[in-house]
């Protein structure tokens, strides 16, 4: 029989941390949030021999939750089999390193827009009217 905890993260998709004395500090009904770095999600894209070096990060607001979707590129020469195992892997790879669910998308490559300056990784529209 699986305890409430494993129940919890199943149904919620989380990975619960025992963090003894937080409601103490901060008080009851406190939520929990995580922070993600572009460089973590670039560094797991780069590792990734089928997904080109170029991504995204869109951010928008689902009822009360923050939903985070990664859009990747395929290097030219894959077929969509190939695709859609390294998304797979991909969204695997970012639950396993920063504990949260990401979705994971595939566009053809070229798709992204390309800087010649600082590129512009993420998108957050979590605000917009």
């Amino acid at each position: 029989m699986k305890t409430i905890r494993a129940q919890i993260e199943a149904r919620l998709g989380i990975d619960a941390q025992d963090i003894y004395g937080l409601s103490e500090v901060l008080g009851p009904g406190v939520a929990w949030g995580v922070n993600v770095f572009p460089s973590q999600i670039e560094e797991l894209v780069l590792a990734t021999p089928t997904l080109a070096p170029h991504f995204r990060i869109e951010l928008i607001k689902s009822g009360h939750l923050d939903v985070m979707t990664v859009v990747v590129e395929a290097t030219a020469e894959v077929d969509s089999q190939t695709v859609e195992t390294a998304v797979d892997q991909l969204t695997l790879r970012i639950k396993t390193q920063t504990g949260i669910t990401a979705r994971v998308e595939a566009v053809p490559c070229g798709s992204i827009e390309r800087s010649t300056g600082k590129a512009r990784r993420v998108i957050d529209e979590r605000s917009a009217p």
